[in-house]
């Protein structure tokens, strides 16, 4: 249980080193380079190998090998994505569509790493994480995964077909900051919820 004690911290520290971005960039006629000062390949590559090591872990649940199957792909797919970041230049339609799809992946990827841990908690016995980590997994549904999906439609016929019917504009002044507030609700109590399950494995087995 030591491993994934160690995983779980190596998933909220890159977590972290992804969402705080600090970069320096350079463009020439529309094309240039970005470095980041805090590397989100760092972090997204610190996820992959925490979650390659807990897919691996002895669960009798097959459901949870299935669901941390995927969340190690869509890990690899941030990692390009994060790669790809580095580079400014005029994107072509075709590769927007794929970053665009890439990133759909990724998001399923969160949810399916919480579904993941719900069972992982349920299994061994951790009661207060089982619940915090089901409060994830659905935060994370409502308020990631329903309105990507939503919005991927907008996004993919503007892209498309070139017409603004397909798209849309909100000028809501301070509901633009409340709603910036509530997106960060799901990746804050996921890593709350990470953070318990850490402290609660390390009770319950003398870590």
């Amino acid at each position: 249980m030591q491993t994934i004690v160690n995983d779980l911290k190596l998933i909220i520290i890159g977590t972290l080193l992804i969402m705080f971005d600090f970069y320096y960039s350079s463009t020439t006629n529309g094309t240039g380079f970005k470095i980041d000062i805090i590397n989100d390949v760092i972090g997204a590559f610190m996820i992959y190998i925490a979650t390659t090591r807990m897919s691996k872990i002895e669960m009798k649940n097959f459901t949870y090998y299935r669901l941390m199957s995927f969340v190690n792909i869509a890990t690899m797919v941030l990692i390009f994505v994060s790669i790809y970041d580095f580079f400014i230049f005029n994107e072509p339609t075709f590769m927007t569509l794929i970053i665009q799809c890439l990133g759909i992946i990724t998001t399923i990827g969160v949810l399916f790493f919480f579904a993941a841990m719900t069972y992982f908690t349920e299994e061994k016995l951790l009661e207060s994480s089982f619940e915090k980590m089901k409060i994830a997994r659905n935060l994370i549904f409502w308020i990631y995964v329903l309105p990507t999906f939503l919005l991927a439609i907008p996004i993919f016929g503007n892209l498309l077909f070139k017409s603004s019917a397909f798209s849309f504009h909100y000028d809501g002044g301070w509901g633009i900051l409340i709603l910036i507030l509530f997106i960060f609700v799901p990746i804050f109590y996921g890593l709350y919820a990470i953070l318990v399950t850490r402290r609660e494995l390390r009770n319950k087995y003398n870590l």
